[in-house]
């Protein structure tokens, strides 16, 4: 996967999902990309442990245009789904990074909180309906058991196909699919 953008960037960062010492290294390939701005050039030639980096990272997300940054979690959805369906990282830690804060200050991104509410409830039946299974059910638990099954399956499919549609950045196509009645 290619490096984030400056909005995706700050809302990593943001998010707490950026390791701090790599904003100089974006800064760089932000700067070969064409991008430029005096606290870019000065935050490019630092190597991520000095203590000005946070002040330029801050300077030159601003001279970008970038902040101030609203909804870094709906920013963020994209990239955090794309890591999930490319097998880099679990559809819990998703739900980890993109769950609502509760913060005040942060803008409330209802779209974005009924996904992760209704993707967090599918993941929930799917574990607990594989916690409930038996490894070699017996003959007459065999129907309550593939019964179980399907339903687990049918609820992944759900979630996967979700998780595509927040990896497409459609939050529309993510809602209708996670719908009670889809």
């Amino acid at each position: 996967m290619q490096e984030p953008d400056p909005p995706l960037g700050a809302a990593l960062h943001e998010l707490n999902a950026l390791d701090p010492r790599e904003r100089p290294m974006l800064a760089a390939h932000w700067l070969a990309r064409g991008l430029d701005s005096p606290s870019l050039r000065e935050l490019a030639g630092l190597h991520g442990e000095e203590a000005e980096v946070n002040d330029y990272w801050h300077r030159a997300l601003e001279e970008l245009g970038v902040l101030p940054l609203e909804r870094p979690r709906t920013i963020a959805a994209p990239w955090a789904a794309q890591r999930v369906l490319h097998g880099q990282q679990s559809v819990q830690w998703l739900l980890n990074l993109l769950w609502p804060s509760g913060d005040d200050e942060i803008p409330h991104e209802e779209p974005l909180d009924r996904i992760i509410y209704a993707l967090d409830e599918l993941v929930s039946v799917w574990s607990s309906v594989a916690e409930t299974l038996p490894p070699r059910p017996g003959l007459l638990r065999r129907r309550r058991v593939e019964t179980e099954a399907k339903r687990a399956r049918d609820e992944l499919e759900r979630a996967d196909r979700a998780v595509q549609a927040l990896a497409a950045d459609d939050l529309q196509r993510a809602e209708r699919v996670l719908s009670p009645h889809a």
